[in-house]
């Protein structure tokens, strides 16, 4: 919505990988990034991150694309505007982060 500047409607989510559980008590993170922004649709790649509640492990439980469309008034589609420079259209580097010496990540994501 932030982006598409109103209302945005969830219209498919796709190669939804869940790779590890979640345990209670777990920080839990989510990171997301533009995939490709069409003339009123964005795709979003998105990666779940859990990190043990007392140390600094961390690492990738999920990941997957979504779709939303942007909708005026009248419920139909509406032009967004393209990605702002320098926005990163790309997924995250999520392999460097992952296993036993993974550091807490900053400042990453959207």
């Amino acid at each position: 919505s932030r982006h598409a500047g109103g209302q945005a409607s969830l219209i498919g989510a796709d190669e939804l990988k869940f790779v590890k559980p979640v345990i209670v008590g777990d920080e839990f993170s989510v990171w997301a990034s533009f995939d490709k922004i069409g003339r009123s649709s964005m795709r979003i790649f998105t990666e779940a991150w859990r990190r043990d509640r007392d140390s600094e492990f961390a690492e990738r439980v999920a990941e997957g694309y979504f779709t939303m469309v942007a909708v005026g008034e009248d419920k139909r589609p509406r032009d967004v505007p393209p990605a702002p420079e320098g926005e990163r259209q790309t997924p995250l580097p999520s392999r460097e982060r992952e296993g036993p010496a993974a550091k807490r990540w900053e400042g990453e994501g959207l």
